[in-house]
């Protein structure tokens, strides 16, 4: 049994090229659309981050114990006001309380912002080159799914979220505290989340380091206040209230390592973290999930119709 083509098809290469060029040209047009769509998402995470009167007050408390404890209040990528009340074993005069006195914009969320921007310029970019060849596309496309890979990769706390990050912080060697560990990882992490000690009203005691990054210990992106209190790296390892049993500081990862403050080598003597939970964060990291589903759909689907075209392409020559 034979199946045979109504009407006839002289050139059956040709006619596959031009379905393929056909299915091309309807994809790129459809995309148009999807491009325009997540274009309104990347504006309505840049208005997430964008300063305004309805700003996010979030409490900030250790769990079981009042060692950290106090609210601050984020509008857009800053820091406006709060207050944290420090308790801790390993520190004298405590407990006591610091008020933020200025606006501070937290790194990480420059970052974001900026890398969101950039990804905006990019759709229009892309919009306004109409009609747009393949390669174009597929190149530009891979460009966003880097971009909105690296907005996850902030919110979820690994790595710098942009190349020019360093450029854009809002820090000076004199408001920033130099404190580094000797840990490639960490000193990359740490170094950028330092919060100036002058930020604070009174200023921060100087055994007091207090560092804000985002990181994802809950399953959802998560603000990290994390204080730790140093002592010279040949104090003694204990204080007197410790040797005589009177006070007793938790163990924490950092107790063996090498850390440089400034010139002079420390030992972190205890470190306490707190999760702070921000519903805008959270919204923040859905809407850029769904954004890097749909823009990795659109290159798998591109590069589908375009491997079917260039094949039938070669077929056309070779045949």
């Amino acid at each position: 049994m034979s199946t045979a083509i109504w009407p006839p098809v002289a050139d059956v290469a040709g006619a596959r090229l031009a379905a393929a060029d056909r299915e091309l040209a309807w994809l790129l047009e459809s995309l148009q659309e999807t491009l325009g769509s997540l274009k309104e998402g990347i504006e309505e995470c840049l208005t997430l981050l964008t300063p305004s009167e309805a700003s996010t007050t979030l409490a900030v408390s250790t769990h079981l114990s009042e060692a950290v404890k106090g609210h601050i209040t984020r509008s857009g990528i800053s820091l406006m006001k709060g207050t944290i009340s420090l308790n801790l074993p390993t520190l004298p005069n405590s407990p006591s309380s610091h008020t933020i006195r200025s606006s501070y914009a937290i790194p990480s969320l420059t970052g974001i912002s900026s890398l969101l921007s950039d990804s905006s310029l990019l759709t229009n970019t892309i919009l306004e080159t109409h009609p747009a060849s393949a390669p174009f596309l597929r190149d530009q496309l891979r460009l966003l799914t880097e971009m909105l890979g690296m907005i996850s990769a902030t919110l979820a706390g690994s790595g710098n979220p942009d190349p020019r990050f360093a450029e854009r912080l809002p820090l000076t060697p004199s408001t920033l505290p130099p404190l580094f560990i000797r840990t490639p990882t960490l000193e990359q992490n740490l170094s950028p989340t330092v919060l100036p000690p002058i930020l604070f009203d009174p200023p921060l005691p100087p055994q007091v380091c207090l560092t804000l990054s985002l990181g994802d210990q809950t399953g959802a992106p998560t603000f990290v206040l994390t204080t730790r209190t140093i002592a010279a790296a040949d104090a003694p390892t204990l204080s007197i209230r410790e040797r005589l049993g009177l006070s007793q500081v938790p163990k924490h990862d950092e107790m063996t390592a090498d850390v440089l403050y400034g010139e002079r080598q420390v030992r972190v003597r205890e470190k306490v973290k707190v999760n702070v939970m921000d519903p805008g964060m959270v919204s923040l990291a859905a809407k850029v999930e769904a954004m890097a589903r749909v823009v990795g759909s659109a290159q798998l689907s591109l590069d589908a119709v375009m491997d079917a075209a260039s094949s039938a392409k070669a077929n056309m020559i070779n045949g």
